[in-house]
């Protein structure tokens, strides 16, 4: 998420997250191959996700979520189309789940929390409130409330739903740090960025004493830490915080992860931030063509750099390259996402200011 111009993108790398999260752009409990980036999304799931399993079963889930992150939302929804008359009652919930996922990326909020609400329902009525499922659809639904605008509500919506966890066993383990993890990125979007930082430092600490060090969760909250550390004014931390997570992050997860690339990112953004324009365009050029090769020209990773790599060659005194780099960027964001999106405004703003 762009908070402004001047501001760090969101990656869902997860808060990353998700691009994300990375980017980005995070959920329920899902797979490394399912996670939208950006850690608090409402995240995929994949079939037989609930059982424990570690692999596409449908060639549809893998499908979709490729064409998903690509920004071919209509495409990703109709390739999950055939799973809701799935006989396997899992398969059709977490189609439907999907659905409600790419409805909301394609920017129908409203549609995405109603058809996350119906899933919440019916899973609680054939599972009970404590079910994976009962409890990632009730999770979705809050979140696409908060992207909606309403965070307040939704910051309520996610306390209440955290309370309602076990916490004497470990049953809901990731799923108690998940939602305050939630909590905590939502309090910040509030802006209140202090109070947001102070609750990612205690999950990281909850986080690697829980599930160790290497674990995905850990290394989000290592992103979130450094994110909110930076948006308090410690651009000095959120470097070092950043360059902490892309160490750990290539040796957990390796060089082409999402994590790994998108950290690259923010630490060539932070880098420009702290004063070092060029340093930073240099990063962001070395960056791009891996990314690309990587992850799609179309991805939202990719346009990421692009607007960064702009605005920081105008910093740098490159202003007709930025223009350059900004009008083909406004074009595929239009396509993409659409003009009145988030990230086409940011990037048509920036467009316009130097433009001239």
């Amino acid at each position: 998420m762009i908070h402004n111009e001047e501001g760090s993108l969101n990656i869902d790398g997860l808060l990353i997250t998700t691009s994300e999260f990375l980017r980005r752009h995070n959920g329920v409990i899902s797979l490394p191959e399912t996670r939208p980036y950006r850690f608090n999304d409402s995240q995929l799931l994949c079939q037989d996700e609930v059982n424990g399993r570690t692999i596409f079963e449908n060639e549809a889930f893998s499908t979709s979520f490729w064409l998903g992150t690509q920004g071919k939302f209509k495409e990703a929804i109709e390739q999950l189309a055939s799973l809701k008359v799935h006989p396997d009652a899992n398969t059709r919930k977490i189609a439907e789940n999907n659905i409600a996922y790419w409805q909301g990326e394609s920017g129908q909020y409203d549609l995405a929390i109603r058809m996350f609400q119906k899933l919440a329902d019916e899973s609680t009525m054939l599972y009970g409130s404590d079910h994976l499922l009962s409890i990632a659809f009730r999770n979705n639904a809050t979140y696409w409330l908060a992207r909606s605008g309403q965070v307040k509500e939704a910051i309520r919506d996610f306390k209440q739903l955290l309370a309602s966890l076990d916490f004497e066993t470990d049953f809901h383990q990731r799923e108690r740090l998940l939602l305050s993890n939630n909590i905590a990125f939502w309090t910040g979007e509030m802006g209140e960025s202090h109070r947001s930082l102070q609750l990612f430092e205690q999950l990281l600490k909850d986080t690697e004493i829980q599930l160790g060090a290497d674990d995905f969760y850990t290394l989000a909250m290592r992103n979130n830490v450094a994110y909110w550390s930076g948006f308090t004014g410690d651009v000095k931390r959120a470097l070092e915080e950043y360059r902490t997570l892309y160490s750990e992050s290539e040796r957990v997860l390796g060089q082409m992860d999402y994590l790994t690339l998108s950290t690259r990112l923010q630490i060539a953004l932070w880098t420009g931030i702290q004063g070092d324009s060029e340093a930073a365009v240099e990063a962001l050029n070395v960056l791009y063509p891996v990314v690309e090769d990587v992850l799609g020209r179309e991805s939202e990773l990719c346009m990421s750099i692009r607007h960064q790599t702009a605005r920081w060659c105008a910093k740098s005194g490159q202003k007709k390259q930025a223009v350059s780099i900004l009008k083909r960027l406004v074009e595929d964001q239009t396509v993409k996402f659409g003009a009145n999106d988030f990230r086409t405004i940011a990037s048509q703003g920036m467009l316009e200011r130097y433009d001239q």
